[in-house]
């Protein structure tokens, strides 16, 4: 009767063992194109600056185009102007360095797209002529210091 019962446990524990393997294999490797997707997808619908900040280190370079952009991140918001006119104000002061924030520079003709990502009010992203610029992927790698700040 032993014997009965352990091979009821047997094939019980293959099945489970044999769906856990289903679901592994599911599961599209980190960093494939299909994860990426994922990412996308998922900031799209929840708007968490987890996977907003992994897309910006991971997907997003300098010289992407807004449609690629938009692709991955959805539309965002697009600045009324008012972000600009903050910017060149203070690119005019005494403490703008541009090889810090804004290599590419600021320019009247930029867009800026801001996108929201709970906790945080938003990222700009500057587009020049339809083109990313001034974007470091490595400054979104690991979790944002200011969300420790927000929280303290």
């Amino acid at each position: 009767m032993n014997v009965h019962v352990n091979k009821r446990r047997v094939v019980a524990l293959a099945g489970l063992l044999g769906a856990a393997l289903a679901v592994l294999l599911s599961v599209p490797p980190f960093g494939s194109a299909e994860a990426q997707d994922d990412s996308s997808a998922r900031y799209q619908r929840n708007g968490d600056v987890e996977t907003l900040r992994y897309l910006l280190s991971t997907r997003i370079q300098s010289g992407d185009s807004l449609d690629r952009v938009t692709a991955l991140l959805g539309p965002g918001d697009r600045d009324d102007g008012d972000y600009l006119a903050l910017l060149l104000k203070w690119k005019a002061g005494a403490h703008y360095d541009p090889q810090i924030l804004a290599p590419d520079g600021i320019q009247g003709g930029d867009l800026f797209i801001h996108y929201s990502a709970a906790p945080m009010p938003a990222y700009p992203l500057q587009f020049r002529d339809g083109v990313l610029i001034n974007h470091d992927p490595q400054s979104f790698v690991g979790p944002d210091e200011t969300i420790g700040s927000l929280s303290n």
